[in-house]
């Protein structure tokens, strides 16, 4: 006799919405931690600025324009989703990301050069968080919803414990000059596996039924925003 398991049995859901959204999660949270491994170098920022010449005054400008990039960068990643699509947002987010992180390394010496580049890098990080966290979504069945979803949310402020102790041995070894290129690396890594990535997916288009808007105020949601605001 032979015996047949689950026979006669619903299937049991998985927890991804198929085979390839499993890929895409996976990938997706691997580069968002080395993305955001090589951004939580940011925290040092002060006493790079403060190194170069700055007064406190000027190092305090340039650190907070980032918050007010960040804000109109979250605020405009829904209209450019809905534009371009969701991945495609992702990867632009991701992209400028890296850009104006390297181009600390050019504009670190001259105050309006080194705003612009914090600017560019807050919109950047604006641009990329709630369309990273729908793409992540849109990957997942209901069946571990939260728990996959949190997975994803924590590899943002994740490399924090690790990146910036990393970040502070090398710049006292190899100095500002070399500081940028040294930590680059990670999101350079990163953001080539998201432009690898496929399943673009358009807001409004193959995605019926789920707004933008409706996302943000999502109970899920919102303790990710709180949670890694202050990156």
């Amino acid at each position: 006799m032979s015996l047949h398991v689950g026979e006669g049995c619903p299937e049991r859901p998985g927890n991804f919405v198929d085979g390839q959204a499993r890929v895409r999660f996976l990938l997706l949270c691997v580069c968002t931690f080395l993305i955001f491994l090589s951004n939580s170098a940011s925290a040092l920022f002060a006493k790079l600025f403060a190194s170069t010449g700055y007064r406190e005054s000027a190092v305090g400008a340039i650190l907070a324009v980032y918050g007010v990039s960040t804000v109109a960068g979250i605020l405009t990643s829904g209209l450019v989703a809905r534009r371009i699509g969701v991945l495609q947002t992702v990867k632009t987010g991701a992209l400028v990301l890296m850009l104006s992180y390297v181009s600390f390394s050019f504009t670190l010496g001259h105050f309006w050069s080194a705003v612009a580049s914090r600017l560019a890098q807050g919109f950047a990080y604006g641009l990329f968080l709630a369309p990273s966290m729908l793409f992540a979504k849109m990957q997942l069945s209901k069946r571990r919803l939260v728990t996959l979803f949190g997975i994803f949310s924590s590899m943002i402020p994740l490399p924090n414990a690790v990146g910036p102790p990393v970040a502070a041995w090398l710049l006292d070894r190899a100095g500002s000059e070399l500081f940028f290129y040294l930590t680059a690396p990670p999101m350079m890594l990163g953001v080539v596996g998201l432009l690898l990535m496929h399943g673009n997916l358009r807001l409004g288009a193959n995605l019926p039924g789920i707004r933008y808007t409706k996302l943000v105020r999502r109970q899920e949601v919102r303790w990710v925003y709180a949670a890694i605001g202050f990156v």
